[in-house]
C-alpha cells in the first residue's frame, strides 16, 4: 500500500509541477504584449518629443502647435496663460525671435538631458533638462495617446530665471 500511495503522491507532484510550469509560461506569454506595447509607447513618446523640440528649435510654429492637444495647458515662469489659444498665440514672439536667429544662421540647439519617460496606459510623462547658457532648466511634458500619435496635454517649464529660451 505504501508503494501505491507513494506512486499517487509522486504523480500528483509531477502534475503540480507541470501545472506551475504551464501557469508560468502562460503568464510570460500574456505579459509579453504589454512589455512590447510599453517599448513601442516609449519609442512613440521619444519621437514625439524629438519632433516637438525640432519644431521649436527650427522655428516651425505650425508643426510645433500641431503637437498640442486642443485642451492643452501650460505652467511656466513665462507669461503664458493656461488656455490653448493663448498658449499657441503667446509662442508667436518666441517664434519671431527664432526666425531672426535662423536668418542669421544661429540655431537654438534644444538637446534634452536626463530624459525620463514614464508610460501609464495612454498617458505618458516625460521629464528632461535643457542647458541654456549657465542655467539648467527643468521641463515636463504630459502626453496622451491620440490614435497612433501622442499629443502634449500639459507643458511644465521651470527655470532659474524667467528669460525665454
Amino acid at each position: 500500500m505504501n508503494e501505491k500511495v507513494f506512486s499517487i503522491i509522486a504523480s500528483k507532484g509531477n502534475l503540480m509541477r507541470r501545472a506551475i510550469a504551464m501557469v508560468t509560461i502562460l503568464t510570460l506569454i500574456a505579459s509579453s504584449p504589454f512589455v512590447f506595447a510599453q517599448e513601442d509607447s516609449e519609442t512613440g513618446v521619444r519621437k514625439t518629443l524629438e519632433s516637438f523640440l525640432l519644431a521649436l528649435s527650427s522655428g516651425d510654429q505650425e508643426s510645433f502647435e500641431n503637437h498640442f492637444s486642443p485642451d492643452a495647458t501650460v505652467f511656466s515662469p513665462f507669461p503664458w496663460s493656461s488656455e490653448r489659444t493663448d498658449v499657441t498665440t503667446s509662442f508667436g514672439p518666441l517664434f519671431e525671435r527664432l526666425s531672426k536667429r535662423s536668418s542669421t544662421g544661429a540655431t537654438n540647439g534644444l538637446n534634452p538631458l536626463d530624459l525620463a519617460i514614464s508610460i501609464h496606459g495612454d498617458v505618458a510623462i516625460a521629464t528632461f533638462h535643457l542647458q541654456r547658457r549657465s542655467n539648467l532648466n527643468r521641463r515636463t511634458r504630459v502626453l496622451v495617446r491620440a490614435g497612433e500619435t501622442w499629443k502634449v496635454v500639459h507643458l511644465h517649464a521651470s527655470s532659474e530665471n524667467s528669460e525665454q529660451t
